[in-house]
């Protein structure tokens, strides 16, 4: 097992041309980035202590982004991760913490830190309501909401393992899941679906993640998952 980062926290939807050298790297990950993950088993989702160790890599040259390190804790039927980011120099980029409710995948505490270029992202939630705060980057005012609420089908990117454990059956058939796909930092959700992108007709897969609107799928690129 390995789960997106980071996904992700955060997928912002972001143009292609977003990709300079200020560029975030959750717009990275999202625009070029392929993940390698390892097969999933749907009897186990997560254990407690693991400490999974993974790789965000350029869709195209294969090249590694980052080096990431995740640890995990289950407490009372709440997930809590860890995960940092590390440039090829060795050097941490970013950090990501988040807890969450194992069944029904409710995030209830997110915070992203950017260590380079200072943005920051800080999320709790209080019953249905989500209160974010949001920094671009050091130096400027935190924006704040507390606007939004937790819908029905809203997720976040750190639980795409779980979905695409979850409904792996389904997604091994042909048949693509939808849901809506918290941005904290866009203080709002997208419409994205997940299905699956091809297969060597054993046990390896690779899953797409991509807006479900075909507007959002001219600036957006996808992101794959590999399962080996």
């Amino acid at each position: 097992y390995a789960d997106y980062v980071r996904t992700t926290p955060v997928f912002i939807p972001w143009p292609k041309r977003a990709l300079t050298g200020n560029a975030s790297a959750v717009v990275m990950f999202l625009c070029v980035g392929a993940l390698s993950l390892a097969a999933p088993r749907a009897d186990a989702e997560l254990v407690d202590g693991q400490v999974v160790r993974f790789q965000v890599r350029d869709a195209d040259s294969g090249a590694a982004l980052y080096s990431c390190v995740e640890r995990i804790r289950i407490r009372d039927g709440e997930v809590e991760k860890k995960t940092v980011y590390q440039a090829p120099d060795q050097s941490d980029v970013m950090v990501e913490r988040v807890r969450y409710d194992f069944e029904s995948l409710r995030v209830n505490e997110f915070v992203s830190e950017h260590r380079k270029q200072g943005e920051r992202i800080a999320l709790r939630r209080d019953g249905e309501q989500l209160l974010i705060e949001y920094r671009p980057r050091a130096g400027v005012p935190v924006q704040r909401n507390d606007a939004m609420r937790w819908g029905p089908e809203m997720r976040m990117g750190k639980t795409l393992h779980h979905i695409i454990v979850r409904r792996w059956d389904d997604l091994a058939a042909g048949k693509p899941v939808r849901f809506d796909l918290l941005v904290p930092s866009k203080f709002d959700s997208y419409r994205f679906r997940l299905s699956l992108e091809s297969s060597s007709g054993g046990d390896d897969r690779i899953f797409r993640l991509e807006p479900d609107s075909w507007m959002l799928r001219q600036f957006v690129s996808p992101m794959d998952f590999h399962y080996d």
